[in-house]
């Protein structure tokens, strides 16, 4: 069987100061973003918006073939 990336997505929650949750999605990322590129991808949404991020899900998704 082959497997053939298809595309990865972030989702980063986060808490403003009134402690009020937020989730929001990163679409189209890069096959190749590594946790590096991400953690650092975390901290650019956590200064624009003020915010706090509490956790960053990456979802990959993958075609298995026969």
């Amino acid at each position: 069987m082959a497997k053939t990336w298809k595309k990865t997505s972030i989702k980063v929650a986060s808490k403003d100061a009134n402690e009020t949750a937020r989730n929001r999605s990163f679409n189209n990322v890069a096959e190749n973003a590594d946790e590096t590129k991400i953690g650092r991808f975390a901290q650019i949404v956590e200064k624009l918006t003020g915010d706090s991020v509490s956790s960053t899900t990456v979802t990959v998704v993958d075609e298995i073939a026969k």
